[in-house]
C-alpha cells in the first residue's frame, strides 16, 4: 500500500489485514479512528510523511512492524499504541493517549528524531 496524496487516509476496522509493506510518500496515513483498534500485519512501514495512530481506548494497538523513513509518528486519541519493532523514523509526537515502547519480553524503539509530548 502506498499513501501518495496530500490528504489523510484513515484505515478502520478490527483487523486491517495489510500484507506486504506500507509506504507513506506524502500526506498522512492514520490507523484507527478512536473507535477501532486495527492491527497492521505488515512487516515494514516506510514513513516519509506522517503516520498517525488513533486506537480504540479499550484495546491497545500492537505494532510489530519496523517503521523506517524520514517522516513523523503521531499518537492521538485516548487509546494506547505499543511499538514492538526496531524503528528509525523521524520525530515522535504524543498529542494524547499513550505511546508505549515494548511489551513483556519484546523491546521496541522510538524513531531517531525529536520527541514532543502534549
Amino acid at each position: 500500500m502506498n499513501q501518495l496524496g496530500t490528504g489523510t487516509t484513515i484505515l478502520t476496522g478490527d483487523t486491517f489485514g495489510l500484507l506486504g509493506s506500507i509506504t507513506i510518500t506524502r500526506g498522512a496515513l492514520q490507523l484507527g479512528n478512536g473507535t477501532t483498534v486495527g492491527i497492521p500485519t505488515t512487516n515494514t512501514i516506510v514513513d516519509n510523511a506522517n503516520l498517525i495512530f488513533d486506537p480504540k481506548a479499550t484495546n491497545a494497538l500492537q505494532v510489530q512492524a519496523s517503521i523506517t523513513g524520514s517522516g513523523s509518528l503521531t499518537q492521538i486519541g485516548t487509546g494506547t499504541t505499543i511499538l514492538l519493532g526496531s524503528n528509525s523514523y523521524g520525530a515522535t509526537f504524543v498529542n494524547s493517549g499513550t505511546l508505549q515502547v515494548g511489551y513483556a519480553n519484546t523491546n521496541g524503539t522510538l524513531g531517531a528524531g525529536s520527541i514532543t509530548i502534549g
